[in-house]
């Protein structure tokens, strides 16, 4: 009870600090600390637990493959990639309700800060004649933009998730996979599905169409090389995300220069969030709480799968993001999953859930004042439904699995 007692405590100072805008990275150190001191860890203790989570193996490899992510979205930006692709797609595509879904989903594909903003315009733009609802806009430019974030070896809360249940990516990649694929059944049901109007196919796509699908092949070519060499190939997405940097870079004629200056301007928040995050489930496991929660857990009666849905659930609603979903609670709910892949899975689902609802999260409240929607009409009528189905899923899968 007592290390129940000291793990809440930790957990609401995160939330807390959080809140007060206090960044992620000092907040996880600030509660690793706590935990220390707590249980009368010495200072010495303590510094070695920091410097053995910071030097693990696993800290170094989750580090560098979000640097490496950075450098490929660099590369791709460098390669204006993602503006050809719009091109291409409107060479390619007939029916204007598969651009509504296909123009956030391929943009969906690099991970950016508030990248549901880059396809709005285009989703705004096609959607002028149809006569939808500014909530029907939000909903279907921020769910498609978010549908790979389960599985996509690019997004960070996948790969900070194989990194704390110490497995290959392509594991949970392929455990996860069941989210993906009904993330895009919901959307096309729930959203372009029930579009009333209809275009006529244009008369524009016509002799260029061929030459466009090449092009459009082309330019998504780095990305599904990361995807084949991880889950075919089953190399590392660290040496995947290298090869795609040099073959964007070479195919694409990109100045190194202009690489190496975007890579001086960018910011790293992000990766020493990782090391905060590491150094806090280290800080965890020389408490021993890890080992002792499941079984007061079980002695108390409290269902595991109320455990391990609420607080991922929580954690992602209060911080609309997915890192810190995983990155707080996995480490804590670790030994709750004894082994199973698919209670990893319901989990993440949870987390993601408590994500996409919350009006923290930076692409949903962007996206929602470009289209001006009302904020409870959307919940009501688009956001709630779609949402509690993929949890439905995720539960499914859990128990079947």
């Amino acid at each position: 009870m007592q290390d129940l007692i000291i793990l809440i405590a930790s957990l609401a100072i995160i939330l807390i600090l959080f809140k007060w805008k206090l960044n992620l990275t000092l907040t996880m150190i600030i509660a690793a600390l706590f935990l220390g001191i707590v249980y009368r860890f010495s200072l010495v203790e303590i510094s070695k637990t920091f410097y053995a989570a910071c030097l693990s193996r696993e800290t170094l490899e989750i580090a560098a493959t979000l640097f490496f992510v950075i450098i490929f979205n660099l590369s791709m930006s460098a390669a204006y990639t993602f503006k050809k692709i719009i091109n291409n797609m409107k060479n390619i595509i007939s029916d204007i309700r598969w651009i509504i879904a296909v123009v956030p989903a391929v943009i969906g594909f690099l991970p950016m800060f508030g990248g549901a903003l880059v396809s709005a315009p285009v989703v705004k733009e096609v959607t002028q004649k149809m006569g939808i609802s500014s909530e029907r806009k939000t909903f279907l430019n921020f769910w498609f933009r978010h549908i790979w974030e389960y599985t996509l070896p690019l997004y960070p809360g996948i790969i900070l998730a194989a990194g704390i249940l110490g497995l290959p990516l392509y594991r949970v990649i392929t455990s996860n996979s069941i989210l993906t694929v009904s993330a895009i059944i919901i959307g096309v049901i729930w959203g372009t599905g029930r579009l009333k109007w209809r275009p006529e196919h244009s008369t524009e796509v016509s002799s260029g169409k061929g030459r466009a699908i090449l092009h459009f092949l082309f330019n998504l070519s780095p990305i599904i090389l990361v995807i084949i060499l991880v889950l075919v190939f089953r190399l590392k997405v660290l040496y995947a995300l290298l090869v795609a940097i040099v073959f964007t870079i070479v195919s694409n004629q990109v100045s190194i220069r202009k690489i190496l200056r975007s890579v001086a301007e960018e910011k790293y928040g992000m990766i020493l969030m990782v090391f905060a995050i590491m150094i806090f489930k280290e800080m965890l496991g020389t408490t021993g709480i890890i080992e002792r929660l499941p079984l007061f857990f079980k002695s108390a009666g409290i269902p595991r799968y109320l455990v391990i849905s609420f607080l991922p659930f929580i954690v992602g609603f209060l911080t609309g993001m997915t890192m810190a979903a995983v990155g707080i609670t996995f480490p804590v709910i670790l030994p709750l999953f004894d082994g199973k892949l698919s209670l990893m899975t319901f989990s993440f689902m949870c987390g993601f859930a408590g994500v996409l609802l919350t009006p923290v999260h930076f692409c949903l409240s962007l996206t929602r004042e470009y289209f001006q929607a009302d904020w409870l009409k959307f919940y009501r009528k688009e956001l709630i439904v779609p949402v509690f189905l993929m949890i439905m899923v995720g539960l499914i899968y859990a128990v079947i699995v």
